[in-house]
């Protein structure tokens, strides 16, 4: 193809269209002070013609991700994490595009990305495609910028950081031309801290939040984990709001809470917090342990639980993480137009769970489970569910996400229950678990009080799948941690009067996940899922998730990616704490996918939960 030199003025307004706010430059004297210089380079980019549909897409050999928007070209671009010791102080941060900047005419349309919508809400209709004209606004290139950054505190490699996360758009479009640079050049003055130590020397490693009418249910679980050498303290939830052990400090309840967590992480050095308490029984929404709603609008859902606000402490200024920037008492706020009014972190320091238990019993019974759980060690077993998840796209979704589940658990026993095979019914689910296993996987789609999926071309009828009056039915003995991939599937402030997305069931007091975990006499241990509508991915656009295998975007994006990287934490990283492969999925997905922000990634983050104790030993104590 045919390439040229830009006219000087073009290369000055891609330029400074590619300015963004730094941090300020100052004389800096300490000889503290550190300086990374990087220079990343990329070749020519590729326009290839797909024979199938006579579009064009653009590929870059050094890319290790996709820029996604619907209705707007698929473009390549690069992902780069820097990682640094809490407490980091980022004095400046250049990022120069390298001139001269080239030129490509584009001949034909480009292949354009799809609307991102839950699994089974609806097809991945394309939201503009007909010409390139109208693909990308003729007066301003996309993307709008060369490059962009966020920075967080969270936890890298088991270790409290400071996390810059640079996204480099070295592919931009602008009418019919295409736009491109070889090389950018990363200039980061930093300096380290000289003391990252909590200021007491006396830690714990579990924090179990609880109101008083549990403190006495819990006392054995705290016993169990000091006997297993995990430092518990248990603190009522009347004790933080009258200031017993740090001073109260928040402008409500949940707030108050989050800020005794911070207060005992830089105090104790805790590493995993358990909430004791949901929805109170009764018409009003009350609770035993408040939550926090987020209120990000997408599809047609604008509020729900985010428990993740509790693990996200420390925004990338080291500031207590409000997720109210705006101080207007709305938090995590993306109305149904407009821009993200907060910013929110969502990086997490601590690992966090949720019993959300109405009853004395149900919390005699996990407390009972725990103890027993991890004092008998459990089969390397995996259970295997899904199915076909969208209409159209070649692929099985859900059949394809849990068949790479196997890629990070290859010494595991498996069963699969799979719809291109059999009925993926509760009693051939069940004939699968047999006695027990580790973990189940499910993948396809939910409620707040069902999971099914679909046979290959047969999305006029669902399967039978798994309702919550079916998990009477379980009675294993090893008690695995199931994985429930699909819609609103650990949405735990569900009732008799609140029952939202629960089509056609008249009675409900509790949702799905805490259902199968506090199951008396067999079901699970704990359960993974989503309080929200979480997005999911059809086809194949390129190595969306970097790894150097293009694979199908199920697997690379979405909510299959998100449930993958749990098992990617155990089975490859080896971490053994329940709550660390929650951490570490949520983590691993926030590099991927923060940036750009949208409101379907945003809520995936956000409403994957973990109903269950994160301080729980995957397998039990040898």
């Amino acid at each position: 193809m045919h390439k040229k030199l830009i006219p000087f003025f073009i290369i000055m307004l891609f330029l400074g269209m590619s300015i963004l706010p730094s941090f300020s430059t100052q004389q800096i004297k300490n000889e503290q002070v550190q300086t990374i210089n990087e220079t990343i380079t990329f070749s020519t980019p590729d326009i290839k013609v797909n024979t199938n549909d006579i579009k064009s897409s653009i590929t870059l050999l050094e890319a290790n991700s996709y820029l996604q928007l619907p209705g707007k070209p698929i473009l390549p671009c690069y992902t780069q994490t820097y990682s640094f010791p809490t407490k980091t102080t980022i004095h400046d941060i250049t990022i120069q595009p390298d001139t001269p900047i080239t030129t490509t005419p584009i001949q034909n349309d480009l292949t354009v990305s799809k609307a991102q919508l839950p699994p089974g809400k609806a097809t991945q209709e394309i939201v503009t495609t007909s010409s390139l004209l109208r693909s990308v606004t003729n007066t301003l290139s996309y993307p709008h910028q060369w490059y962009e950054y966020t920075i967080n505190n969270g936890i890298k490699e088991g270790e409290p950081s400071l996390l810059l996360t640079i996204q480099l758009y070295p592919v931009r479009i602008q009418e019919t031309q295409l736009y491109s640079v070889s090389s950018f050049t990363i200039t980061i003055t930093y300096e380290e801290p000289v003391d990252n130590k909590p200021t007491n020397t006396h830690g714990y490693d579990l924090l179990i939040i609880s109101p008083q009418e549990f403190i006495e249910t819990l006392a054995p679980l705290v016993d169990h984990k000091e006997s297993k050498g995990i430092a518990t303290q248990l603190v009522s939830l009347q004790d933080i709001y009258d200031g017993t052990i740090f001073e109260t400090t928040g402008r409500d309840e949940a707030e108050q809470i989050k800020y005794f967590i911070k207060n005992a992480y830089d105090t104790w050095d805790i590493s995993y917090v358990l909430l004791v308490g949901g929805r109170r029984p009764g018409i009003q929404e009350t609770w035993y342990c408040p939550v926090r709603y987020a209120h990000i609008f997408w599809v047609e859902e604008g509020r729900y639980v985010s428990d993740l606000y509790y693990a996200d402490l420390y925004d990338g200024n080291g500031n207590f993480s409000t997720w109210d920037t705006d101080e207007n008492n709305v938090f995590s706020e993306w109305k149904n137009n407009g821009f993200f009014l907060d910013d929110v972190d969502m990086y997490p320091e601590v690992y966090v769970g949720r019993l959300p238990c109405r009853y004395t019993w149900e919390l005699q019974v996990m407390v009972d489970k725990i103890i027993f759980y991890e004092n008998n060690p459990s089969s390397k077993k995996i259970i295997l569910s899904g199915g076909d998840d969208f209409e159209e796209g070649p692929d099985y979704e859900g059949e394809v996400a849990c068949e790479k589940t196997l890629d990070y658990l290859q010494d595991y026993e498996v069963e699969r229950v799979y719809a291109s095979q059999t009925d993926v019914t509760t009693d051939n689910i069940i004939d699968a678990l047999g006695t027990g296993a580790t973990f189940i996987h499910l993948q396809g789609h939910g409620s707040p009080v069902k999971w099914s999926t679909h046979k290959p071309d047969g999305f006029d009828e669902w399967e039978a799948g798994i309702g919550t009056y079916d998990i009477m039915k379980f009675s294993n003995e090893e008690l695995p941690i199931i994985v429930i991939g699909g819609c609103h599937t650990a949405m735990f402030n569900v009732s008799f009067t609140n029952r939202p997305y629960c089509y056609g069931y008249i009675v409900i007091t509790e949702g799905i996940a805490w259902w199968f975990a506090r199951k008396i006499d067999g079901g699970g241990i704990a359960s993974l899922g989503y309080t929200c509508y979480p997005t999911g991915s059809v086809g194949e656009n390129g190595d969306l998730d970097g790894d150097g295998n293009n694979e199908p975007d199920c697997v690379e994006s979405g909510y299959g990616f998100m449930q993958l990287e749990f098992f990617k934490a155990h089975g490859q990283e080896n971490y053994q704490y329940l709550g660390e492969c929650w951490g570490y999925a949520i983590s691993s997905y926030l590099d991927h996918y923060k940036l750009p922000a949208t409101r379907w990634n945003y809520h995936t983050i956000q409403g994957f939960a973990l109903i269950g104790d994160p301080s729980l030993k995957i397998g039990g104590y040898p």
